[in-house]
C-alpha cells in the first residue's frame, strides 16, 4: 500500500492486485503492483497461450 500510494502521489496511474489466501492453513498475503504514465487495465501486459 505505501508503494502504491507513492507511485500514485508522483503522478502514476496504477493497478493493485491484492491476495488474500485462507489463512487458516497459514501463508502470506501478497500484492502485484503495477505503475505507468499510461493507462493499465490488468495485471499483465499480454496474455499467454497455453
Amino acid at each position: 500500500m505505501i508503494i502504491s500510494r507513492l507511485f500514485n502521489q508522483l503522478g502514476y496511474c496504477l493497478y493493485q492486485y491484492l491476495d488474500y489466501p485462507c489463512l487458516i492453513r497459514g501463508g502470506h498475503d501478497f500484492a502485484i503492483v503495477r505503475a505507468s504514465g499510461e493507462k493499465i487495465v490488468a495485471h499483465r501486459r499480454s496474455i499467454r497461450n497455453i
